[in-house]
Order: structure tokens, then C-alpha cells, then sequence
């Protein structure tokens, strides 16, 4: 099964494709950090387990641009949309692993307090094998049942 801090890589690999020259960032951020650089935050999951062995997985990104400059950075900005645009939008494709490609779906660019936001989705569906647990009270009554008191 595909784990979050996979997915997450994933997002880290294609920023660095995509902006080789900025920082990215997907452990918590503190004060202090060196700009420019990316913060990636998984928000929202959604999973849905079908039937004993199959599930849905739904996340929501929001992949925040800090640019150099505090105040004085709208041309900055602007080019950062290009990037992401081509990187999300144009290219959605987003690979985990060899075996498993996925899509940013719904992507969405906006700026908050001069940091560039694009949040977007992404789905994965997947086949799993599913753990089984048996209790000490089935294990004996099977145990009776076959004659193995």
C-alpha cells in the first residue's frame, strides 16, 4: 500500500523538476526560513475502504510559495503561476512509485498575504491485502471442532 509520506515525496520531486532553484519544504515550517522556498501541507483526506481489499484515497495539497521578498514581489509571483501552472496543470501527472501514476485534479492558484497557494487533489485507488485478526475464542473453538483439545 502506498504510504502518505510517499505521496508527499512525490509532490517534493516535482517541484524540484519543475523550480530546481527553490527550497522545498514538507517538514514543519518554523520562523526563519530561508525564502524563496515551497511549503507543502497535506490538508483534507478522504478514505474509503471498498469491500475488504480495495480503497479510495482522496487528498487535498496546498503547495504555499514564499518569494524572496516580503513586500515587493508581484512579478515574482506571476512567474511562480506559470511554473506551477505548467508544473500541475499542463503536467498533472504526478508519479509515487514506478507502478502508480496519479493526476492533481481541481488545481487551484490564489494569493493570501503575498504567499502564492495551489491547492489541488489528488486520487489513488488501490488494491490492498487485507489483515485478518482471529480471537483467542475462534482459535479454540476451531481447535475443538477438529478434535485438538
Amino acid at each position: 500500500m502506498t504510504e502518505f509520506i510517499d505521496i508527499q515525496a512525490s509532490i517534493v520531486e516535482k517541484l524540484r523538476e519543475y523550480a530546481p532553484d527553490i527550497d522545498t519544504i514538507s517538514s514543519d515550517i518554523e520562523e526563519g526560513f530561508k525564502r524563496p522556498c515551497f511549503y507543502i501541507d497535506m490538508l483534507d483526506t478522504d478514505i474509503n475502504d471498498l469491500g475488504n481489499n480495495f480503497q479510495e484515497i482522496e487528498i487535498e495539497f496546498d503547495v504555499l510559495y514564499f518569494p524572496e521578498h516580503q513586500k515587493k514581489n508581484q512579478e515574482e509571483l506571476l512567474k511562480m503561476r506559470d511554473i506551477l501552472t505548467k508544473a500541475f496543470v499542463r503536467n498533472k501527472s504526478i508519479k509515487i512509485a514506478d507502478d502508480l501514476i496519479t493526476e492533481a485534479e481541481n488545481v487551484k492558484l490564489f494569493e493570501v498575504d503575498k504567499i502564492l497557494h495551489c491547492t489541488f487533489n489528488v486520487f489513488i485507488a488501490e488494491e490492498y491485502e487485507k489483515e485478518y485478526e482471529e480471537n483467542m475464542e475462534e482459535l479454540k473453538f476451531k481447535e475443538e471442532i477438529n478434535g485438538n483439545k
